[in-house]
């Protein structure tokens, strides 16, 4: 699986055969992809969070934080991964969010800088 600007999300079942474009329900960028819990999870800019049970039909979920001054914001996300029960995504400025169930409201966490951050992984 792949995914792409505009929303586009592309699956194979082998990547030397065609790949098959999905229907995501945004025209947002999408910039990350992983599966966990049984769940494939894409994250994009605008706070687009698309999930889906089996990568064919997806659902688009709007995440959001609460900021170091009390206010709720609305992200885009960089990259995302799972391991250990959490999807852990990274953003602009810096910015880790973290949840256990990405329909849910995310929990940022301190990074120690406010340059962007483009990819994340999980490594056991």
């Amino acid at each position: 699986m792949t995914v792409n600007p505009n929303g586009i999300i592309l699956t194979t079942t082998d990547v030397t055969s065609s790949w098959t474009k999905r229907t995501s329900g945004t025209t947002n960028d999408l910039n990350g992809v992983t599966y966990g819990n049984s769940t494939y999870v894409s994250v994009g800019d605008n706070g687009t969070i698309l999930t889906s049970s089996d990568s064919t039909t997806w659902t688009k979920v709007t995440a959001t934080y609460t900021s170091d001054n009390g206010s709720t914001e609305t992200p885009s996300f960089n990259d995302v991964t799972y391991g250990n029960g959490t999807f852990v995504t990274v953003n602009p400025n810096g910015i880790i969010l973290t949840t256990t169930d990405v329909t849910s409201s995310w929990t940022k966490r301190t990074s120690g800088t406010t340059n962007d951050l483009n990819g994340v992984t999980y490594a056991d």
